[in-house]
């Protein structure tokens, strides 16, 4: 993979990954009992669900309910008991891992790091930079902020990997911030390719 591979494909799950936030946020926003639609959204307001064209508003069932997938009732379903008859309106009331909400910058971003740090570790791979702490030592780096930058997205990485509590959660700067260490490092490691090709 090149260089400019690797960056349309981060650059496109980078996209995915802020547009499903957006979309779960706004409706996550506009389920809430106290949620009030902006009359007219500003990009300060978002993510929030407005009308297309941002002239009208919408307020016709605000608070909105959503109706769930099968797949989000076979989930409530394995982690509930297939003994649990629900409520009788169809509710089914879920204990989220924080108790409040699904924590939806949370999760988006935590997946969003990890995927992010595995299309850079195989674009490093490819180019034979290091993508581990046991490959970073001896190695000459060409600027004085790669190892630290290195360091941290390896760090970061392992620990949203490994260390599955809700107190290490990311959020979605930190997802774009990460994105945007990890497309300077490849951009490092494609530097340090051609120095190595041209001697």
């Amino acid at each position: 993979m090149k260089l400019d591979a690797y960056l349309e494909l981060s650059k496109g799950w980078l996209i995915d990954h802020t547009s499903v936030y957006d979309l779960a946020r706004s409706t996550e926003r506009a389920m809430q009992h106290d949620y009030v639609v902006p009359k007219n959204p500003t990009w300060d307001d978002g993510p929030c669900l407005g009308s297309w064209n941002g002239t009208e508003r919408i307020q016709a069932a605000v608070p909105l309910s959503i109706k769930t997938s099968l797949e989000a009732g076979k989930a409530a379903e394995l982690a509930m008991g297939s003994n649990y008859a629900g409520h009788p309106t169809g509710k089914i009331p879920i204990s989220f891992l924080d108790g409040s909400s699904p924590r939806v910058g949370a999760v988006i971003a935590r997946a969003g790091i990890v995927v992010q740090f595995e299309l850079w570790k195989d674009y490093a791979r490819l180019v034979s930079y290091p993508f581990n702490k046991k490959q970073m030592k001896g190695w000459t780096f060409l600027d004085k902020r790669e190892e630290p930058n290195l360091e941290y997205a390896i760090n970061r990485r392992n620990e949203l990997t490994h260390e599955p509590m809700p107190a290490n959660d990311p959020n979605m700067r930190e997802l774009v911030e990460f994105c945007s260490k990890l497309h300077w490092l490849a951009k490092m490691a494609a530097s340090y390719m051609a120095n190595k090709s041209s001697n």
